[in-house]
């Protein structure tokens, strides 16, 4: 999901304060699905290109590991890391209809 925002910045003019909105873009990807993807660098990479991730939970991908070493790659490339929950079926990668 891409989300767009706006910030706010103050730029002196000849003693003036005028105030301009900066477009800013939220650039998100699903990532720690695969311990491949980390090894091999994927998931590094892109992570080098984006605003924040979706950080999958184990349930449909990933596992405990995956989840650690995805969370600090966020944190070493300022990348803001949230959930990706899922039901627990890894087969189809969570889109199977489960009676929970």
């Amino acid at each position: 999901m891409i989300m767009k925002s706006w910030s706010s910045s103050i730029h002196r003019q000849k003693g003036l304060a005028a105030q301009t909105r900066i477009p800013t873009l939220d650039l998100n990807a699903d990532l720690g699905e695969s311990p491949e993807r980390l090894a091999d660098g994927s998931d590094a990479e892109l992570m080098r290109h984006i605003t924040s991730a979706n950080i999958a939970c184990g349930g449909h991908a990933g596992d405990a590991n995956t989840m650690e070493q995805t969370l600090e790659l966020a944190s070493e490339n300022n990348v803001v890391a949230g959930a990706h929950p899922s039901y627990p079926d890894r087969a189809c990668f969570g889109r199977a209809g489960l009676n929970i």
